[in-house]
């Protein structure tokens, strides 16, 4: 819920850089590759 209301609030772009620093693991709401 959090990384989608990143997205909502800052974009797409801001959420994937995001997860991607969090590492998110369990089915991550966008496809971010490293």
């Amino acid at each position: 819920m959090a990384l989608w209301l990143t997205g909502q609030m800052h974009g797409e772009d801001h959420a994937r850089l995001t997860q991607l620093a969090m590492q998110y693991d369990p089915a991550p709401p966008y496809a971010a590759a490293v």
